[in-house]
C-alpha cells in the first residue's frame, strides 16, 4: 500500500472511532490523528484537510475533473481563503513536488470519502486546531525551544554547506565568514550542546529526539527555500532565531521555568546572533 493509501485508511479509522465510540471518542481520535501523522507528512494532511474543509460540491466536482497542473491551480487559489497555522506551511506548499504530494493527496481523499469528504475534514482540521491551542496552552515554553533548538541546528547545516557553496569574486572572504558564522566562540556546536543539556534538565530525555527535532528543522529550510541567496536565507532564518529567542525568554518567565542558568543562556545567545546578522547585513549592503 502506497504511503497516500496509507493514510487515507488511518483517516477512514479516525472517521469509524468519531462515530462508532461517543464516550471516550476524543482520545480515539487523537490516537488515529497520531498514528495518521506517523505515515504521511503532518503539515501535509493538515492542509490537506483545511483545503477540503473549504470546497464546495461543485469544485470537488471541478478538481476531480482536473489534471494535476490544474489541481495545484485550485488549491492554490484556495490559499486564500483558508487561515494558516503555522509560518512554514505556505513555503512547504510553494515547493513544487509538495504541491503535487498535496494534490494527490486531496484527490485520494475526495475518491475515497465522496459527499462525506467536506464534513470528515472539517471535524479533522478543528480537532487539529483544538488540539494545537491545547498544546500551546499546556506547553508553550517547551514548543519554543524545540523550535529554537531546530533553528540553530538549521543554521548549523546552511552555514556550513554554504561555506562550502560559496564562488565568485568575493570567494575567499565569503568562506571565512561562513565558517566563522558556524564555528565562532562559542560556536554553534557548543550553543546547540548547551540548549540541548538545559531542555534536557528542564524537560526530560524525549524532548530533543531525531523525531521531535528534525520535523521542526526541515520546515524552517523549507521555508527560506524561495529565497535564492543564502546570505539572505541565512539572515531570514538568524531573524526568526532572534524573534524565537524572545518570545522563549517571555513564555519561560510567565510560566515560572526561566531558571537562572537558562536566562544567562538566553540572553547571551541573543547577543551572539546579533553579530551573525550585522555581518550577514553588511555582506548584502
Amino acid at each position: 500500500m502506497n504511503p497516500v493509501h496509507t493514510t487515507i485508511a488511518a483517516v477512514a479509522l479516525l472517521a469509524a472511532a468519531g462515530s462508532a465510540k461517543p464516550r471516550g471518542s476524543r482520545s480515539a481520535t487523537a490516537a488515529a490523528m497520531t498514528a495518521l501523522a506517523t505515515r504521511y507528512a503532518p503539515v501535509l494532511i493538515e492542509y490537506g484537510v483545511q483545503v477540503v474543509a473549504t470546497m464546495s460540491r461543485s469544485q470537488i466536482k471541478q478538481y476531480l475533473s482536473l489534471d494535476r497542473k490544474g489541481q495545484i491551480d485550485l488549491i492554490r487559489r484556495r490559499l486564500a481563503f483558508i487561515p494558516v497555522s503555522g509560518w512554514a506551511v505556505r513555503a512547504y506548499i510553494g515547493k513544487g513536488e509538495r504541491a503535487e504530494s498535496l494534490a494527490v493527496f486531496i484527490e485520494d481523499f475526495l475518491r475515497e470519502h465522496g459527499e462525506k469528504s467536506v464534513e470528515l475534514a472539517t471535524k479533522i482540521a478543528k480537532q487539529q486546531a483544538a488540539k494545537t491551542v491545547k498544546g500551546s496552552a499546556n506547553q508553550n515554553g517547551l514548543h519554543k525551544l524545540q523550535h529554537l533548538l531546530a533553528l540553530l541546528r538549521t543554521l548549523r547545516w546552511h552555514y556550513h554547506t554554504t561555506h562550502w557553496r560559496v564562488q565568485g569574486k568575493n570567494f575567499y572572504g565569503d568562506h571565512l565568514m561562513f565558517e566563522r558564522l558556524y564555528k565562532g566562540d562559542p560556536s554553534l556546536d557548543d550553543e546547540i550542546d548547551t540548549l540541548g543539556e538545559k531542555m534536557v534538565s528542564l524537560y526530560g530525555r524525549d524532548v530533543v529526539t531525531s523525531q521531535a527535532i528534525w520535523p521542526e528543522a526541515t520546515r524552517s529550510l523549507e521555508a527560506v527555500a524561495s529565497q535564492s541567496c543564502p546570505y539572505r536565507q541565512a539572515l531570514m532564518l538568524e531573524q526568526e532565531v532572534q524573534q524565537t529567542l524572545k518570545s522563549a525568554h517571555d513564555i519561560l518567565k510567565s510560566e515560572g521555568r526561566l531558571t537562572a542558568g537558562m536566562d544567562d543562556y538566553l540572553i547571551a545567545l541573543a547577543n551572539e546572533r546579533d553579530t551573525a546578522i550585522y555581518l550577514l547585513k553588511q555582506r548584502l549592503s
